[in-house]
């Protein structure tokens, strides 16, 4: 299988040119390319009240902002955003993706941010999944991504529905 992204959001010298097609061959899970859509207008922002933590805007922006953060450290620019079905994770990542595109934070304006679905994988595949798409984005080092794995618990367990945890 594999996965098209029309665009690149990379500027650096020698990165594929935003025009032109950008396929992602042998990446086994559907990529949609959040900065591309947010720069195309393609990425609205979310509904007022869209975020249910508890519908003050507030609390939708420290995350933002804390997660904007987290990814623009030079060291560790790891970001895990957890929580039950339903509770914004997505919006979340998905407004992170249209403010970085837009320029809110400069750091992180020319990252590419990936939403990788991971929710349909079997339990059977999850780890060989898992390990393709590692090897498929370390290949990639030219590109400056912000890769965001929704679903990830699909990857993270095995055959017989038990997590891999020890």
């Amino acid at each position: 299988m594999s996965a098209t992204i029309r665009g690149s959001t990379n500027h650096r010298p020698g990165a594929p040119d935003s025009s032109e097609p950008f396929t992602f061959m042998g990446c086994p899970l559907p990529i949609e390319d959040l900065s591309l859509r947010a720069r195309n207008g393609d990425l609205p922002a979310p509904v007022k009240g869209s975020f249910p933590a508890d519908g003050t805007p507030t609390v939708f922006d420290r995350a933002l902002t804390a997660a904007a953060r987290g990814l623009s450290r030079r060291r560790s620019r790891h970001v895990l955003v957890t929580g039950p079905k339903g509770v914004g994770k997505t919006t979340l990542v998905r407004e992170l993706a249209r403010q970085s595109a837009l320029g809110r934070w400069p750091s992180l304006a020319t990252r590419r941010f990936l939403l990788i679905e991971c929710g349909n994988v079997p339990p059977e595949e999850s780890r060989a999944t898992l390990a393709a798409v590692l090897r498929f984005f370390i290949g990639q080092e030219d590109q400056d991504f912000v890769l965001c794995f929704d679903g990830i618990g699909a990857l993270l367990r095995s055959a017989g529905g038990v997590t891999n945890n020890a």
